[in-house]
């Protein structure tokens, strides 16, 4: 029961494992027949884990009309889509309602 404890804690870290695991029975000072013990583990990186979530995660598809690689490159093209991102952005408070006050029309 007691080597579980460790394994209970780690089971809400997605990607970490116990690498080292050591129970030392201690005894103590004060009574004879008392004792407890010290956990020491060691926890490290699960790598398969981070490797199977690297290659799911952070992908986009970016598609564009510009076929000719000569004209654009890749990172050009990407570069351009971010720069669309900050413009709108910067032109989102044209489509808050709070923005334009009524107009009437006579």
């Amino acid at each position: 029961m007691l080597k579980r404890q460790p394994e209970r804690l780690l089971q809400k870290s997605k990607y970490h494992e116990i690498v080292d695991l050591k129970i030392i029975k201690v005894n103590n000072l004060r009574t004879a027949n008392s004792f407890s013990y010290k956990v020491d583990a060691k926890v490290g990186i699960c790598e398969e884990k981070v490797s199977i979530e690297k290659r799911s995660v952070g992908r986009f598809v970016l598609a564009t009309n510009i076929l000719n690689t000569e004209e654009l490159t890749v990172e050009e093209i990407l570069s351009k889509y971010q720069e669309q991102q900050s413009v709108e952005r910067g032109f989102s408070f044209l489509k808050n309602p709070m923005f334009l006050t009524e107009v009437r029309l006579s």
